[in-house]
């Protein structure tokens, strides 16, 4: 629900990008981690609609440790697909 609120207000037009960089500087290493991978195109359309574009890893860079992130929180990422499974018994043995 948290990476949820901070994606939607990330990508609120409402708010300038520099508040936006400001924030994403600011925000606790986990919800950067939990956020980053649904805001990284996002951020690159962003800094290249700036005049003069920005630098994304100046402005959104990628948070440290999201390789291992990656590898052990799958939550944040969706579980993966099975072929030939249906949705209601994906999890049934």
């Amino acid at each position: 629900m948290l990476r949820d609120e901070i994606i939607e207000f990330i990508q609120d037009p409402r708010y300038k990008p520099l508040f936006k960089a400001r924030l994403w500087k600011n925000l606790p290493l986990r919800q950067r981690q939990m956020a980053y991978d649904a805001l990284s195109a996002y951020f690159k359309k962003l800094c290249a609609e700036q005049n003069p574009p920005w630098s994304i890893t100046r402005a959104f860079p990628e948070p440290p440790g999201m390789i291992e992130f990656r590898k052990t929180h799958i939550e944040y990422r969706g579980a993966p697909r099975r072929k030939g499974v249906d949705e209601g018994k994906r999890f049934k043995k």
